[in-house]
């Protein structure tokens, strides 16, 4: 065994015990080639004095190192490295989930929107590049033994893909000694910053809706939002609001709209409808666009010319909708296969530059002219 053991790699965190803060050092010192396959670990002695640390705290670091399968006890021959670090070795990334399956079935439509994307781009990413990419499902708020064992199971891997903060307690024990990503907004950046986010600008999706209404000629704006919702959401509506001023677009005192999930949405819809609208309406919950749609066609409301409609979405969950919808797409595909490729690119990377969200105009914002069907007169001859 050499001497590369440095406790400068160390990261002190402290809602941590030091044990396993040496232990993560290990482990990436190990996973980064400074500790090689097969090397003797030193004794708890030795560990003790280079880290200058309790003989109980070295025992208990590598204790830990033998549960997450890094060391094996061979008797005379004392402790020994096991790790399948060959360069030539495929990596391995996992999608960690909290629920069995990417289903429709299961998921609100756009969260299966948002995850189903980004795993397409991941299995994208991954036929270009060779890296192996699986799902694998991990429960939410277990007891410490289980995220104990859900750990073990991840250190089989050499990178994680999670979504937002979903299994925050495993991102963040997994972070230590890994590569992990987060797909989050920009609203809501991971605090740990071992984490390395994957996120587009929420303000710069609203500022590509701005100006398209601006250029549809709109003079006044609204936003349409759902309660009893994750908090983000009603910010962002709020957000939008706030920066419509700046674009010079008039807004309402009665121009947010706001619909009670626990109540009869129909009759509240109707309700909204048959008042003032503004120029231009963000739409904040596409996956009830649907429904907006029926309730407006039944009130005799022309969307694209009496209201303009947008919103930020995946595109998947309001496909065929009569006029098409105008929406700033979220690059859950993009971000996916982005990972994989930065993840070959650099195994070790620290970040990855914010994702574009395109505007993707659709007439839920245009003047439809009505067409001019003028009948056609055919002469008929007459045969002899």
């Amino acid at each position: 065994m050499d001497h590369t053991i440095d406790k400068t790699e160390a990261v002190r965190n402290a809602k941590e015990p030091l044990y396993a803060t040496v232990a993560h050092s290990l482990i990436r010192q190990v996973r980064s080639g400074k500790l090689r396959s097969g090397d003797q670990v030193p004794s708890e002695r030795e560990l003790a004095e280079r880290w200058g640390i309790s003989r109980g705290t070295a025992r208990l670091a590598l204790k830990e190192l033998e549960t997450f399968g890094y060391v094996e006890r061979q008797g005379a021959r004392g402790t020994i490295l096991r790790y399948d670090g060959d360069p030539k070795r495929s990596l391995r990334a996992v999608f960690a989930f909290p629920e069995k399956s990417i289903s429709p079935d299961i998921l609100s439509p756009e969260c299966w929107a948002i995850s189903a994307e980004l795993y397409r781009g991941m299995l994208a990413g991954a036929a270009e590049t060779g890296i192996q990419v699986l799902f694998e499902h991990f429960a939410d708020n277990v007891c410490a033994e289980e995220l104990r064992s859900q750990l073990r199971r991840l250190h089989s891997y050499d990178a994680a893909v999670f979504t937002g903060w979903q299994l925050d307690k495993l991102q963040n024990e997994f972070a230590q000694d890994h590569t992990v990503f987060q797909v989050c907004t920009s609203q809501e950046l991971p605090s740990n910053p071992r984490i390395i986010p994957v996120y587009y600008q929420t303000s710069s999706a609203l500022e590509k809706l701005l100006g398209h209404a601006k250029e549809c000629g709109c003079k006044s704006a609204g936003a349409f939002s759902f309660l009893q919702v994750d908090p983000v959401m009603t910010e962002r509506a709020e957000q939008f609001l706030q920066m419509a001023g700046r674009y010079g677009l008039l807004v309402p005192a009665d121009s947010y709209f706001k619909v009670n999930l626990d109540a009869d949405t129909g009759i509240q819809l109707d309700r909204i409808l048959k008042g003032p609208l503004p120029d231009f309406l963000f739409f904040n919950h596409t996956e009830q666009i649907i429904g907006f749609y029926e309730t407006a066609f039944r009130n005799g409301i022309r969307i694209g010319q009496d209201v303009k409609v947008a919103g930020i979405a995946t595109g998947l969950t309001f496909q065929g909708l009569i006029p098409s919808y105008t929406y700033v797409r979220v690059p859950m595909f993009e971000s996916g296969k982005r990972i994989i490729e930065a993840l070959a690119e650099n195994p070790e990377l620290s970040s990855i530059p914010e994702m574009e969200a395109p505007l993707i105009p659709g007439n839920s914002t245009r003047n439809i002219p009505k067409k001019n069907h003028q009948e056609k007169r055919y002469e008929l001859s007459k045969t002899v």
